[in-house]
């Protein structure tokens, strides 16, 4: 049987501030730009392939 990551209750990450694990956040991209980017946080960009490595 394969093992799995544990994962947290959605209620729980609701009450929480929205936060991704760095090794799923890639560095090497420019943030979109926006015409209102400084009343905007930054977007972080998610690498998906690191989703589907084992």
């Amino acid at each position: 049987m394969s093992s799995s990551l544990p994962v947290p209750s959605v209620q729980k990450l609701a009450k929480e501030p929205l936060t991704f694990p760095s090794r799923y956040v890639r560095s090497d991209q420019d943030p979109t730009s926006t015409s209102n980017a400084t009343s905007l946080p930054p977007l972080p960009t998610i690498n998906l392939q690191k989703l589907l490595e084992t």
